[in-house]
């Protein structure tokens, strides 16, 4: 339910706006979901990850309207840049899975979610 305001906030303000803006709340949500699990339990990581998925929705979008304001405008070069940012989104999910199961298996899944959430913060201050 986010994507179509994520685009139009992108068209508004610029694609790489949203995209920091989108990636540093889910990072924070990634950073804060053990210490609501501890609080709030259950019912804690629920609202939180639903909160992640929400703030993770604009991205999409976002992306989409900085490749075609990136990309030539013919219409081969478009489609492909489209068809890289899908295969990307695709190999990361396949990646990630392995990595953050090792992550919590040697270090907890706690730590786990700090490690993604700082790396995500450190992604978001260097872009």
């Amino acid at each position: 339910f986010t994507q179509v305001p994520g685009g139009a906030l992108a068209d508004r303000f610029g694609p790489k706006s949203v995209l920091i803006t989108a990636l540093a709340g889910s990072a924070t949500c990634c950073l804060l979901l053990p210490r609501m699990a501890d609080a709030f339990g259950l019912r804690g990581i629920y609202y939180t990850m639903a909160c992640m998925g929400a703030l993770q929705g604009p991205m999409f979008p976002a992306s989409s309207v900085y490749l075609s304001r990136w990309m030539p405008s013919n219409g081969d070069e478009k489609a492909w840049g489209t068809s890289m940012l899908d295969i990307g989104i695709s190999i990361g999910s396949l990646l990630i899975i392995p990595i953050v199961t090792t992550l919590a298996e040697q270090i907890g899944w706690r730590s786990t979610f700090y490690a993604i959430g700082s790396g995500s913060v450190a992604f978001v201050l260097l872009y």
